[in-house]
Order: C-alpha cells, then sequence, then structure tokens
C-alpha cells in the first residue's frame, strides 16, 4: 500500500465455483499506522478467508482469496519505495493525457511541425511487447517533419511510463482489466480523440501492430497504416496457458515471480544477449542508451504488477483469420528485417497479401526493430509510401493567402502551369509609373529587382532556375519547392523603398576567403558537404577551403546538386550523424 494510512475499503465480490453463491468480503476500519503493520493485518484478515474458503468451497476459492490478498498486499514496501512515479522519470517533452476506463495517465511524446506549414497527416504510434515510446526516439522526429502534423507516440498499458491502475481501483469500478488487447484499442481511439489527430495514419511495431489493425477495422478514423515487423499471429498451448494462468495468479509467487525474472534478465550480460536477440548488428545502435532506455520502466511503481496483469489477459490471435482484414481498404506499409529472429517474416508477407492495397518491404542485414536499427532507410520507405498517397492540402499563409503544397512526388505538368500562373498574375505589388524605373534612383533599384524576380518565376523559368540547382528533380517534391522559394515574393513590404532584396544587391562584395590568414588557425571541427554536380559553385574550391582548415572533413555526396540537405537529406543527416558521433563529450 502507498498510503501510510486508509480509513475503509470495500472488496469486490468474491464467488465460489462450487455453490455459486455470491460472498461479499469487507474490512471496515484499519487505524492510522506504518506500511507493514497494515499490511500484516490485511495478511491476517485474509488469511483467515483462506482457511474458511479453503474448508467450505475448496481449490478455487482458495485460488480467488490468494490473489485478491496477493495484489492488495503488493510488493514489499521497502521494495516499492526504491522506485519512482511516471511523471519523475518522463523526459522533458512527455505529456500524460488522461484516457481509459478506469482513468489512467498515458505517457506520450509529440512532435508537431513548424508552425505555419499547411497542415499534412498526423500520427499515432504503437509499440511491442516491453518496449515504450523509446522505439520511435530515432524515427518520430524526422517523421513528424515530413508529415507535417502531429506525430505522437504513447506507451500502451503494462508498459513504458503509462501508469499502471490500482488492482483493488479497477475491480471496483469495472470488472473488465485494463491491460486486455480490447482496452489497448479503446486507449488508442481515445488517445487519438484527446490529442486532436486528423487524418492520421496509425504506427504499429510488433505487438502493437495487431492493436493498429484493430482499430482500423473497427472504424478508428485512420487514414493509412505503417506497421513494422507486426505480430501476425500468436498461438499458445492450452496446457502452457492454464499453468501460467494458475502460476501468475498466486500473488506472493506470481508478482514476485515477474519481477525476478525480469531483474535477472537485465542482469550483467544477459540484457545484452536480449538486446542482441532483436537487433542484426548491434554496432548500428548505441548500446549504453538502448539498454538504459529499455530498462527505465523496471523503475516505475508497480511495474511488476502491469507486466503480470499484462501476461494474465494475453491470449493468442491470428490476424489472418479475421475476414475484415480483406476488406480493408485504407493503404497498408509493412516493413520487416530481413534477419528478424523474433518473428517469422512469411506470415507478414501472408498479411500483406491478405490487405487489398498493401506495401511489404524486407529490409536487407536488419532484426526485428527497423525502425531504430536502420532508422534512415525505414524513414525513406515511409517517405516514399506517403508521396505515392493522394493528398493536396490548401491553406492560408499568415496573411489570409492561399498556398498550395502538394504532398507528392509525381507533379502534373497542368498542376504546375495553374499553380504559376496563380503566382505570377498576383496583384500585391503596385506598379510604378516610367519616371520610376531608372536605376538612378532608389525606387528604380526597386522596380528593376521587382521585375527581374517576377520575370524569373514566370512560365518555365523557375523550372530551370531550380533544374540548376538539383542534380535529379525527382528527389524533390517540385511544386512544394516552387512554393517555398517564391512565397517571400508574395510578402508585403517586398518592394518598398528599404527592400530586403535591393539593399542585399546594394551591399554584395565579393570574398576570397582563402585568402583571410586566420582560416588555418581555426581549430574548431567543420564538416563540409557538397555535391557531386554543383552547377552553382565549384567543388575544388570547397576541397581548397576544407585543407586549408587544420579539424576539416569534406564530403562529396554522389549524384547531388547545389542543395544535398534538400536533394539527398537522409545521406546528409547520416554524414552529419557520423560526424557528430565523433567528436569529444563536453
Amino acid at each position: 500500500l502507498d498510503s501510510t494510512s486508509m480509513s475503509a475499503f470495500m472488496l469486490p465480490p468474491l464467488w465460489s465455483s462450487n455453490s455459486g453463491r455470491r460472498r461479499r468480503a469487507s474490512v471496515s476500519v484499519l487505524t492510522e499506522g506504518e506500511d507493514t503493520e497494515v499490511s500484516k493485518e490485511i495478511e491476517r484478515y485474509f488469511l483467515r478467508q483462506v482457511r474458511e474458503k479453503v474448508l467450505d468451497s475448496g481449490r478455487n476459492a482458495l485460488e480467488e482469496s490468494l490473489y485478491m490478498a496477493g495484489n492488495v498486499l503488493g510488493t514489499a514496501p521497502s521494495t516499492q519505495r526504491k522506485l519512482k512515479r511516471p511523471e519523475d522519470l518522463a523526459d522533458r517533452n512527455s505529456v500524460f493525457v488522461k484516457a481509459g476506463f478506469p482513468t489512467m495517465k498515458v505517457h506520450c511524446k509529440i512532435c508537431e511541425a513548424e508552425e505555419g506549414s499547411a497542415r499534412g497527416w498526423d500520427g499515432l504510434m504503437l509499440h511491442g511487447m516491453l518496449g515504450s515510446t523509446f522505439t520511435y526516439r530515432r524515427i518520430q522526429p524526422l517523421l513528424a517533419s515530413r508529415m507535417r502534423g502531429k506525430l505522437a507516440s504513447m506507451d500502451l498499458p503494462g508498459f513504458g511510463l503509462t501508469e499502471r491502475p490500482n488492482l483493488l481501483t479497477w475491480r471496483l469500478l469495472s470488472r473488465d482489466s485494463p491491460y486486455t488487447p480490447g482496452h489497448a484499442e479503446e486507449l488508442t481511439r481515445q488517445v487519438m480523440a484527446k490529442l486532436k489527430l486528423t487524418n492520421s495514419v496509425l504506427f504499429g511495431h510488433s505487438m502493437g501492430a495487431p492493436v493498429a489493425l484493430s482499430a482500423a477495422l473497427n472504424g478508428a478514423p485512420v487514414s493509412g497504416l505503417v506497421l513494422f515487423s507486426p505480430a501476425v499471429k500468436i498461438q499458445q498451448v492450452p496446457f502452457m496457458k492454464q499453468f501460467m494462468n494458475t502460476f501468475l495468479t498466486v500473488p506472493w509467487v506470481g508478482r514476485r515471480a515477474v519481477r525476478k525474472s525480469m531483474e535477472k534478465a537485465v542482469e550483467g550480460d544477459r540484457i545484452y544477449h536480449m538486446i542482441k536477440r532483436n537487433f542484426h548488428d548491434l554496432n548500428r545502435i548505441p548500446l549504453e542508451e538502448t539498454i538504459d532506455g529499455y530498462t527505465r520502466p523496471l523503475r516505475v511503481h508497480d511495474w511488476d504488477s502491469g507486466l503480470q496483469q499484462y501476461y494474465l489477459n494475453f491470449d493468442g490471435f491470428n490476424l489472418l483469420e479475421d475476414p475484415r482484414v480483406k476488406g480493408l481498404n485504407i493503404p497498408v506499409l509493412i516493413i520487416s528485417g530481413e534477419h528478424d529472429r523474433v518473428l517469422h517474416t512469411d506470415d507478414m508477407d501472408a498479411l500483406s497479401k491478405a490487405l487489398p492495397n498493401s506495401k511489404f518491404h524486407v529490409l536487407p542485414d536488419c532484426g526485428h526493430i527497423p525502425q531504430e536499427e536502420k532508422p534512415l532507410e525505414t524513414y525513406s520507405l515511409i517517405e516514399e509510401w506517403l508521396e505515392s498517397l493522394p493528398f493536396l492540402a490548401l491553406e492560408p499563409d499568415s496573411n489570409n493567402n492561399p498556398t498550395l503544397s502538394l504532398f507528392s512526388g509525381k507533379t502534373e505538368s497542368n498542376r504546375a502551369s495553374v499553380f504559376l500562373d496563380k503566382l505570377c498574375s498576383s496583384s500585391e505589388y503596385p506598379h510604378h509609373g516610367p519616371n520610376q524605373l531608372t536605376s538612378s534612383s532608389p525606387m528604380g533599384w526597386e522596380a528593376a529587382v521587382r521585375k527581374s524576380m517576377e520575370k524569373a518565376v514566370e512560365g518555365d523559368r523557375i523550372y530551370h532556375m531550380i533544374k540548376r540547382t538539383f542534380h535529379d528533380l525527382s528527389r524533390i517534391p517540385l511544386e512544394e519547392t516552387i512554393d517555398g522559394y517564391t512565397q517571400p515574393l508574395r510578402r508585403s513590404g517586398l518592394v518598398t523603398h528599404d527592400s530586403g532584396l535591393q539593399q542585399y544587391y546594394l551591399n554584395f562584395d565579393g570574398f576570397n576567403l582563402l585568402k583571410d590568414p586566420r582560416v588555418k588557425g581555426l581549430n574548431i571541427p567543420v564538416l563540409i558537404i557538397s555535391g557531386e554536380h554543383d552547377q552553382v559553385l565549384h567543388t575544388d574550391d570547397m576541397n581548397a577551403l576544407s585543407k586549408a582548415l587544420p579539424n576539416s572533413k569534406f564530403h562529396v555526396l554522389p549524384d547531388c546538386g547545389h542543395i544535398p540537405q534538400e536533394e539527398k537529406p537522409l545521406e546528409t543527416y547520416s554524414l552529419i550523424e557520423e560526424w557528430l558521433e565523433s567528436l569529444p563529450v563536453p
């Protein structure tokens, strides 16, 4: 018991399976005292109940009474005092959403796109067994930026930092356990509503995938599914199921066994072998960070009770036997690892074939958790899948002017023409008389800058300007890129007497960094990234700058133009990540 005193409490009904008679047991009043004193009093009371039940109703009543007693008593107070509240272990970007019945505080992490961008997809990410929001830490920020919406991940009941409801609470309020798959699905729907997620994509990994799929089958407002190494079918031997249920319901044995088995599993090098089973190449992950992330939930109050109840309510399933699967028409993407040693890729392939609108990808040299072991390749597959979805957003900008954002890499020429015509026919900028167009006056410079920019974005000229900057236009969303680079031309104040472009051109002068003697004395780490087919600047000059700097690295990306961070963002990110890891920790 967490509190040091309590005035009264009522136990839920106890049933005798032999007689069928309903018997209610209650304790009227317990005086204030220490946890151990209260626990001993409750223990003595339940032992009396146990003896009576043994004589009266036999073995089934004994199991029921022990079950009730053990979950009221819980773990020893000395053990619980070493544990912490979920809020004390949460990160700065963690939020707790009240949902479910009985109400519990569900731990979530939220990433949102920058304000002002056109709204895209929202999403919710569900982890697998013994996982948490931690499993999506490497891919969630990248996806949130690409999806241009609110992307949340949540801890399912019994895992992570989500609250473990007290047994008495949910047995008094509802006989249904909050640890069932059905409740996890309902909790998912409630969290989506609480976070106001619209046009949502549901993500699910391993055992979280059936929850996501079940939510979609039962009418959740979902636009698509992304399943990582999904659990398709789990078979349980009846004898083992009966043995586990009998074993885990014995209080002092069941909960203690769960706690001891998990504590033993993370001792010494055992946690290393557990992690190794889920990943194909441990060199791709930060091992200590991964171990800490997966063991952090073991420091939360009542974590052992949550796992105990989860195992008790877990049952086998087979998604392929659900007839509704073949009628699910929303887009589904399934990603698995070639060397998955936890689940079978053949089952995932069968699920993909059963779904009418599904794509299945197997990542080579990858294990059970592709979003952690190969986050960039996983992100690339999801990005390509998102681009294939038909979604067009037309929303006003900060000045209430409509802006077009096409979330697709496949640009239609007629749409591009309409977009450019709409842009170039804008009447936002005032026109000036002939006497103001001379370069000898500020207004003449202003008009010249305006006219040159307007001419540059006319017709297909903007296309050639963009093409000169990028090597392969198929890698970028063309209309979105045009919209992003021309949006500043639609802002008020661009063509006033102190126009930014006008003043920039007037104050621009040539330079040569290689002639600055201070360059050779700059000892901080420097990373230079260029494209092999840069048509704007010379890579030879960049290479010379890298050689002049004493602590510099220079990388040239093949098949890339002048803007590597846009044309090849994943490769650029990978180079930066590798460079950051080489830096000495401050």
